[in-house]
């Protein structure tokens, strides 16, 4: 018994000791690790904001901007059509069709990945008779399946004024 209570004993104080000279090297590698630099906000590059301008075609009077840091935010996102020409489960075959119709059509072409189908679609159109005239054009091409479809579109915001009937 007193071998195993000498062992027990041994190794009750090496934890002990492992445990304290891990603390010490905590304390003393943070001390060390310190650095003197401080911050300095005037080493801080600041990049100037970038103001929108404001182009609608009602405005009579046009303000012409010298200004290099205005950002045109004519366009915004809307409710609108867009013509549905194809839908595959592969990536590879979505990114050939759509390669081919950016030649064909003078039209936004992209691929939307709706789990898990990726879906080839044409346009930003705000009104459904532009969506059926390039569908028209689609079917013309070959794709006789394409449809069209509602959704989100990127259009400038001065056509819904223009096109609005009263």
């Amino acid at each position: 018994m007193d071998k195993t209570q000498s062992i027990e004993t041994f190794m009750n104080q090496s934890e002990a000791d492992f445990f304290k000279w891990s603390m010490i090297l905590l304390m003393v590698s943070t001390l060390f690790c310190q650095t003197k630099e401080e911050f300095d906000p005037s080493r801080l590059k600041d990049i100037p904001p970038k103001w929108p301008r404001i182009n609608h075609s009602f405005m009579k009077y046009k303000t012409v901007s010298l200004d290099s840091s205005i950002v045109d935010t004519t366009l915004k996102e809307m409710d609108g059509f867009r013509v549905q020409v194809f839908a595959t489960r592969f990536s590879h075959s979505a990114d050939s069709i759509k390669a081919v119709l950016d030649e064909k059509v003078n039209e936004d072409v992209s691929i939307v990945f709706d789990a898990p189908v990726y879906k080839i679609r044409v346009g930003n159109f705000v009104t459904r008779n532009e969506a059926e005239n390039m569908k028209i054009n689609l079917v013309k091409f070959g794709y006789d399946t394409a449809w069209i479809v509602r959704s989100k579109v990127i259009a400038r915001k001065y056509r819904l004024i223009e096109t609005r009937k009263y």
